[in-house]
């Protein structure tokens, strides 16, 4: 998850604006929503000069940028999955386990990771709740 320790930041439901670069800039006179939750609104989360846009569908950080610079290239998703060893072999993990490949991708994404709410907790906290589809597994992601 996004971690801020700063008491200046602040949420907003507008995404960041393209600064004709490709990279994306933040609209700093944007009005606090703290009306916000599962709207499919992409939910802003600001502190000094980061900003962290959190999809309001996909419950994912898809946006980090630092002085109007992005500093990602895709959507951060959840990893559930570790490269094998030689002894996972022997009980045929690469079979067994293979659910869990590609779990932390969601629906949309070909995986099993289905967003169930995006709300706001408090003035400086986002939660993103999701259901793994294949087991119905609960995971919460909090951005702060």
């Amino acid at each position: 998850s996004s971690s801020s320790s700063s008491s200046s930041s602040s949420l907003s439901s507008s995404p960041p604006l393209s600064n004709g670069s490709g990279a994306r800039t933040n609209n700093r006179d944007e009005e606090e929503n703290n009306n916000v939750d599962n709207d499919n609104v992409d939910l802003v989360l600001k502190c000094e000069n980061s900003c962290y846009l959190i999809d309001g569908k996909e419950g994912l950080l898809s946006s980090l940028t630092k002085n109007g610079i992005e500093l990602m290239s895709g959507t951060m998703v959840p990893n559930f999955w570790r490269g094998l060893i030689d002894n996972d072999f022997g009980w045929s993990a690469e079979k067994r386990m293979k659910v869990w490949q590609d779990a932390g991708l969601s629906v949309s994404m070909g995986g099993s990771l289905k967003c169930t709410s995006v709300k706001r907790k408090d003035a400086n906290t986002i939660v993103a709740s999701f259901e793994l589809c294949h087991n119905g597994t609960g995971l919460d992601i909090t951005y702060q």
